[in-house]
C-alpha cells in the first residue's frame, strides 16, 4: 500500500512537472511570435523607406533610364528636405479650397488593401466639414518596379485628375493589381473609357513625363516627414499613420476648427 501511495506521489510530481514546462514553454512561444512579428513589420518598413530613398537618390542623379513601357518616363526633379507638413501647391488631386482651415494629407497606394477604407472614411468626413476642410491626396507607390500596379496606378489617376475625374477613378483603380496582370496598360484604357474620358487626351498624359515628375514629388516629400507605412494621415500639422474611425477624425477636424 505503501508503495502505492509513493507511486501516486510520483505520478502527480511528474504531472505537476510536466504542467510547469508546458506552460513556461507555451509562453515563451508566445512571446517569441510576438516579438517575430514587430521585427518583421520593423524590417518591411526599413525595407520600403530604403527602396525609396535609393530610388530618389537615382531620379535625382538622372540615372533612370526609359521603359519600353509608354507608362514609364523620365524626368528629373527638384527635392526639398527638411519639411515639418506636407506641401499643398495645388498640383495634387483635392478636394476643397486652398483657404481651408484644415487641411487633410492623405499618403496612400492602390496596391494598399487597407487604404480605400480608410479614404472612404476621409470623404464621409470631409462631406460633413466640406465648407472647412480641404483633402489632398499624394502619392506614395511601391517603387519596387516602376512597371507593376503601384506606380502605373498613380500614373492613371493623375491623367484621370487631367479631366476632373481623379476621386471617380481612383475608387475604380483600387483592387485592380490582378486584372493588371492580365491586360497591363489596357486596364487604364478601359476604365478610363467607363468614365467616359476623352481617350486621346488620357493616352497622351500616359505617355506625360511630368507625371512621374509629380509622382516623386510626393514620394519625395514622404521621405523628407519620414513617413514609413501607408495609409498616413496629416490633419493640419498632426500626423498619424493608420486606421482611425470617422468618429476619431472627426473629433481632431473639430478640434481644429476650434483652435
Amino acid at each position: 500500500m505503501e508503495n502505492i501511495k509513493k507511486n501516486n506521489k510520483t505520478k502527480k510530481v511528474k504531472k505537476d512537472n510536466f504542467e510547469i514546462i508546458f506552460i513556461s514553454v507555451s509562453i515563451f512561444m508566445f512571446l517569441l511570435l510576438i516579438f517575430s512579428i514587430q521585427w518583421l513589420k520593423g524590417s518591411l518598413y526599413e525595407a520600403k523607406d530604403e527602396v525609396a530613398l535609393e530610388f530618389i537618390d537615382d531620379y535625382n542623379k538622372n540615372l533612370i533610364t526609359e521603359s519600353s513601357d509608354p507608362l514609364v518616363g523620365e524626368k528629373n526633379a527638384n527635392l526639398d528636405y527638411e519639411l515639418e507638413v506636407p506641401r499643398d501647391n495645388g498640383q495634387d488631386p483635392a478636394m476643397g479650397s486652398q483657404d481651408a482651415k484644415v487641411k487633410i494629407f492623405y499618403f496612400s497606394d492602390f496596391s494598399c488593401p487597407f487604404c480605400l477604407e480608410q479614404e472612404e472614411i476621409i470623404k464621409r468626413v470631409y462631406d460633413k466639414f466640406s465648407q472647412d476642410v480641404r483633402v489632398v491626396w499624394k502619392d506614395y507607390p511601391d517603387l519596387n518596379s516602376l512597371e507593376e500596379f503601384s506606380y502605373q496606378a498613380a500614373r492613371a489617376a493623375r491623367c484621370a485628375n487631367e479631366q476632373g475625374k481623379f476621386w471617380d477613378y481612383n475608387k475604380m483603380l483600387y483592387n485592380q493589381e490582378e486584372n493588371f496582370g492580365v491586360l497591363r496598360g489596357q486596364l487604364f484604357l478601359n476604365l478610363a473609357e467607363n468614365l467616359k474620358l476623352n481617350i486621346n487626351n488620357f493616352t497622351n498624359c500616359l505617355a506625360d513625363i511630368d507625371i512621374d515628375n509629380a509622382i516623386m514629388e510626393n514620394i519625395s516629400e514622404a521621405e523628407d516627414l519620414g513617413i514609413v507605412g501607408i495609409p498616413y494621415i496629416y490633419i493640419n500639422d498632426k500626423d498619424m499613420l493608420g486606421d482611425f474611425s470617422e468618429e476619431e477624425l472627426e473629433l481632431i477636424i473639430e478640434s481644429e476648427l476650434n483652435k
